[in-house]
């Protein structure tokens, strides 16, 4: 994936799953993405988590986002930012080729958490 975004150029904004997200995946989930057999959907679900362009939280609004794995639903409060079903935790960490924010969860799509489901 770093090859990827490193041959696009630009900038990208980076949802960043914490530590604590991926321990409360499903027990032998991240084991079984990392499996070669398993890497387009590991690219899938990477790809989930890329938004095209620099993206501050300040520039974030509530609606729908487009990332290079799909898209996401942003909702905007006055105290959090809520992307799919988590928080973003650690905002607006800035990167030489755009930002990061650090999310409560790994965030999946219906579909991608199916197919993650039915890995082995």
């Amino acid at each position: 994936m770093g090859g990827t975004l490193a041959q696009q150029g630009g900038q990208f904004t980076i949802l960043a799953p914490t530590d604590a997200a991926f321990n409360a995946l499903p027990p032998g989930t991240l084991n079984r993405l990392l499996e070669p057999r398993n890497r387009a959907v590991l690219g899938r679900l990477l790809a989930y988590h890329v938004v095209p362009g620099r993206v501050t939280s300040g520039q974030l609004r509530t609606g729908a986002v487009r990332t290079l794995g799909g898209g996401v639903a942003v909702r905007v409060t006055p105290g959090r930012i809520i992307i799919n079903d988590g928080s973003v935790v650690a905002p607006d960490l800035i990167a030489r080729n755009g930002v990061i924010h650090g999310v409560s969860r790994v965030l999946m799509s219906r579909e991608l958490r199916n197919e993650i489901s039915r890995l082995r």
